[in-house]
């Protein structure tokens, strides 16, 4: 859209100095005396202006002047067409632009959906093996138990504790080092609030 928009001001400014230039030339024009009427009204009123000019001196001034307005009206036109198809191409970039703002779009939704898939599947496979791991340390013997929670991260050992049934939990914890259960009571402690 900010190229489109810069385009658009350096049509505008090609249209203003074509403008301005028609301007001078028509000022140009109008200083010489030259209107636009029937070549045989300008030809009388310049036959009246000067008196004493050869018919074909002024024939070949106005045939110069013809040929300078045939030049610039080429000109303009050579620019128009340019101004066209620059416009032209413009309006192809736009659209391709917009087409490939519309796919990494699409493709944006199709990852976030995707992320979130894996997301859930990933914290589903979690809570199996949380489940799992649960299970396992349920059916140990109370102090077997307690010394592998003895070496687990005070954070594996909480989420641990925390799925299992309160029964299981204190027979582990009275053969866990007494620091060690202190601290794993007040975090399960903070967690049931």
């Amino acid at each position: 859209m900010r190229r489109f928009n810069t385009l658009r001001h350096i049509m505008f400014f090609f249209l203003a100095i074509i403008c301005i230039k028609l301007g001078v030339i028509g000022f140009y024009f109008y200083e010489r005396g030259f209107r636009w009427q029937p070549l045989g009204h300008n030809q009388a009123i310049a036959e009246d202006k000067v008196k004493g000019k050869d018919k074909q001196a002024i024939a070949l001034d106005d045939f110069k002047l013809f040929e300078e307005l045939e030049n610039k009206r080429r000109e303009l036109a050579a620019r128009e067409e340019e101004l066209r198809k620059k416009e032209e191409e413009l309006l192809i970039l736009k659209k391709d632009i917009e087409n490939k703002l519309a796919k990494l779009s699409q493709l944006q939704t199709e990852l976030q959906g995707q992320l979130q898939k894996n997301v859930e599947a990933a914290r589903q496979s979690q809570e199996t093996r949380l489940k799992h791991l649960v299970g396992a340390y349920s059916a140990m013997k109370p102090d077997k138990a307690a010394s592998l929670i003895e070496k687990l991260n005070d954070d594996v050992a909480l989420q641990i504790l925390s799925a299992m049934k309160s029964k299981d939990v204190g027979a582990i914890l009275s053969f866990v080092e007494t620091e060690k259960a202190a601290r794993l009571s007040q975090k399960l402690a903070k967690e049931a609030r």
